[in-house]
């Protein structure tokens, strides 16, 4: 979306390094990342006491087993 207005406005301008919206749009990207990151590693540490108490789903929806074709 932010590509496809960029390429049809045409009297955008580049933000300045130092500017104000920059600055700030710069700090919500790094912490959403940082919250993207956060999610994942606890995610990560969750799944081995999952799979501990609750072994049989693991095996149902296991991920690196090889898939079916679709029938549909």
């Amino acid at each position: 979306m932010v590509a496809d207005q960029a390429r049809m406005r045409r009297g955008l301008q580049l933000p300045l390094a130092g500017d104000e919206i920059s600055t700030g749009l710069r700090i919500l990207t790094a912490r959403r990342a940082d919250r993207s990151a956060d999610r994942v590693r606890a995610i990560n540490r969750r799944q081995p006491h999952l799979l501990e108490y609750f072994p049989a789903p693991e095996r149902v929806f296991d991920d690196s087993a090889p898939r079916q074709p679709c029938c549909c």
